[in-house]
């Protein structure tokens, strides 16, 4: 197996595990200095693997029967790319957000860079408009 399919079966194990609710297991997979590109992270996240474990954190209290389902996954030397949907029963308060016990469907992608086996650095885009629903209650929003 080459770099780029081990770097690949690791982020499909990492997400697995985050379905699973283990966040015990992030320091396997992160970098204690692992650096997160999006400018649109959760809000108040810590940098590093601390930041990913309250972002996770705050998805699984949030969301009943969540998942992310793979929809596309490319690599290629030391990067991951992946096209992922989330989905959830949205039954507690996520920040500033009501529950509105709805399924929430999202779509995102994501850009993973590998180093030593871990990841180091993530670029990603995740359509919050398709999180938060409002595409569907105003036909004036564009996308």
């Amino acid at each position: 197996m080459n770099d780029s399919e081990e770097n690949k079966l690791m982020i499909l194990e990492l997400l697995q595990n985050v379905d699973l609710k283990n966040l015990d297991c992030l320091d396997q997979f992160y970098h204690t200095d692992y650096i997160e590109h999006n400018t649109e992270s959760i809000k108040s996240q810590a940098s590093g693997i601390e930041g990913v474990r309250y972002g996770f954190r705050m998805f699984i209290q949030a969301f009943e029967n969540f998942s992310h389902t793979i929809d596309d996954i490319l690599a290629e030397g030391d990067k991951v790319a992946v096209r992922i949907t989330f989905s959830g029963l949205f039954s507690k308060p996520l920040f500033d957000h009501a529950p509105t016990n709805k399924i929430i469907t999202a779509t995102g992608i994501a850009i993973y860079r590998i180093a030593d086996r871990k990841i180091k650095e993530k670029w990603g885009y995740f359509n919050a408009l398709q999180f938060l629903n409002i595409y569907q209650t105003s036909k004036e929003v564009m996308l």
